[in-house]
């Protein structure tokens, strides 16, 4: 700030008797402080705020699992208890027979050809933890990735052991011995088999026996689809809630599940409880 003093001679003139300046501002020591502060405060809060917005997107994920469960309940109430088969083709997939469940009618009419194509795609198909891989290397899916299958795309996968018919859960798809695992009815299952689940493929016949992934297969960005009893778990077991997964049961309930408790559920009539170690 410039101050100036103004003083009057006999004349009356004015006269400049003297100019001052008073200085004002941050030194560059007091400025790297401040910086430093800020960095400091930043450092603090950012873990806080990703811890949050991950908790959410979590949340939404459960939404969305409970919504196709409770969609897959209302077929099933309309059926007599019984639910869709498994074929393998456009417009006859799960997704496809429960969107008129989900407000989402459109998804599922044959006469739209764009309903099935990724432009179509319900939003309720996907957790928000997962994005759509870019280059796609495979249709399977990960902890972090949505798989791709019949014209879709999405997050979560079904316990195919409540749909007994169709191509896919006959033998030899699904041996003939273990023909009497499969729920004959939705309405047969008690309230705490599961539904719906965060996965990376589009459905899964979980065993008892199915092997614990590797630490690898849990990091990895995609997963090698194998069709067997032994690898059917792993479609399921996923890190993408913080060693977790959304699961929707036949009572409606949704609930965040470990991993190593996926192997206490009952998934399938036979399914016998079994104690697990995951990696860390």
């Amino acid at each position: 700030m410039k101050i100036i003093a103004i003083n009057m001679n006999s004349s009356g003139h004015q006269r400049k008797a003297a100019t001052r300046y008073s200085k004002s501002g941050f030194t560059l020591i007091e400025l790297l402080v401040v910086i430093a502060i800020i960095a400091l405060l930043m450092a603090i809060i950012m873990p806080a705020l990703k811890k949050v917005k991950n908790q959410a997107r979590a949340m939404v994920c459960a939404t969305r699992v409970r919504q196709l469960t409770l969609g897959t309940r209302l077929y099933a109430d309309d059926h007599e208890g019984l639910l869709f088969p498994v074929i393998d083709a456009k417009y006859e997939y799960w997704y496809y027979k429960i969107a008129p469940y989900l407000n989402a009618s459109e998804f599922a009419d044959k006469s739209n050809v764009n309903a099935g194509d990724s432009s179509g795609t319900m939003e309720v198909l996907r957790c928000p933890v997962t994005k759509d891989p870019d280059p796609r290397t495979s249709g399977s899916g990960s902890a972090l990735y949505t798989w791709e299958f019949v014209g879709t795309e999405g997050s979560f996968g079904m316990n195919m052991w409540l749909t007994p018919k169709g191509s896919w859960s006959q033998p030899p798809n699904i041996a003939e011995a273990d023909q009497n695992n499969f729920f004959a009815r939705f309405t047969e299952a008690n309230g705490r088999v599961p539904v719906f689940s965060d996965a990376a493929w589009v459905g899964s016949w979980p065993y008892a026996e199915s092997l614990v992934p590797q630490a690898w297969e849990l990091e990895s960005d995609m997963l090698s689809l194998e069709h067997s009893p032994a690898a059917f778990m792993k479609r399921f077991c996923l890190d993408r809630h913080s060693m977790g997964v959304n699961i929707g049961f036949v009572d409606g309930s949704t609930e965040k599940v470990k991993l190593e408790k996926l192997w206490m559920l009952r998934w399938h009539k036979n399914f016998g409880p079994r104690e697990v170690e995951l990696p860390r």
